[in-house]
């Protein structure tokens, strides 16, 4: 079977702006979600469906065109590592998220180009061994409706992210991901009834200022 070419990029900078913006806007509200589900269901219960379902929406779009390339890599070493910090920092993430709502990490510019979805499944596999042990049947259709969603945020996010970053540099784009910060307020505002705090606003503007100063000072030009 043929290796899938990796896309080219084109310089489009205001597109790749605007994917990075929608995947900052699908983010906070998937974690507003995992703070509703987290009152009922165990962490790893939850891992479960995100990582489950985000797999058979990928497979389900993608494997029709791809076929069994989708699971294909040639960076091994790289989707090894990717899976290991996609699965501690969801499971580091979502527990938090039964007490306050949290912006979560973009995926590693250096994945952006694999079109495998060999996390996806390692991850699901591992999460299976362990979902016997805090297994809980949800009770309401609805419940079942939010865990699958779960998936279908986060991938739709993840697409984007790769997306931005086709389009345009990851110096160019990383900034715009601060607009997470936003989108986490109006979630917790409008689902939790919740507002930041003065302190919560100061350590959000340094954090959002340091970023954004690392970042252009990557773009400027070096002297020789």
């Amino acid at each position: 079977m043929a290796e899938i070419a990796a896309p080219s990029r084109t310089s489009r900078p205001l597109r790749g702006v605007l994917f990075m913006c929608i995947a900052c806007a699908l983010f906070p509200i998937m974690n507003g979600i995992v703070k509703l589900l987290a009152v009922t269901y165990e962490p790893q219960q939850i891992v479960w469906f995100r990582i489950g379902s985000h797999l058979l929406l990928v497979a389900a779009v993608f494997m029709p065109r791809m076929g069994l390339g989708l699971l294909r890599t040639r960076r091994i070493g790289t989707q090894f590592v990717s899976l290991v910090m996609m699965l501690l920092s969801t499971l580091f993430l979502f527990p938090r998220s039964s007490t306050c709502p949290s912006p979560r990490r973009s995926p590693s510019p250096s994945c952006r180009r694999s079109p495998s979805c060999c996390w996806p499944v390692l991850g699901a596999i591992l999460m299976s061994l362990w979902l016997p042990f805090v297994w809980k049947a949800p009770i309401v259709w609805t419940d079942w409706a939010l865990l699958c969603s779960l998936g279908v945020f986060g991938a739709l996010g993840h697409y984007c992210v790769a997306k931005a970053m086709t389009y345009a540099s990851a110096n160019f784009v990383a900034p715009f991901n601060y607009t997470q910060m936003i989108g986490s307020v109006i979630v917790g505002y409008f689902m939790f009834a919740e507002v930041p705090d003065f302190y919560t606003w100061l350590g959000t503007a340094v954090i959002v200022g340091a970023g954004l100063m690392v970042s252009w000072q990557g773009r400027k030009p070096q002297k020789s």
